[in-house]
C-alpha cells in the first residue's frame, strides 16, 4: 500500500516523475513522467529495513 510519495525531476529529462513508499512490502515504486500527463512504471526498489526484535 503506498504511503508517502515525492515528485520531482528525478532523471533530469525536464519532466516529473513520482515515487513512493510501500508499507508492508518494504519497496520504493519509480515512475517516470512521459510529458504528456502519464506515468511509466521502471518498477521497484527494494529496501534493507531492520526491524526490531
Amino acid at each position: 500500500m503506498p504511503t508517502g510519495v515525492a515528485v520531482g525531476d528525478f532523471n533530469h529529462d525536464g519532466k516529473l516523475d513520482l515515487v513512493n513508499t510501500n508499507t508492508g512490502s518494504d519497496t520504493i515504486s519509480v515512475l517516470l513522467g512521459t510529458g504528456i500527463g502519464t506515468f511509466q512504471s521502471i518498477g521497484f526498489i527494494t529496501l534493507m529495513i531492520l526491524h526490531h526484535m
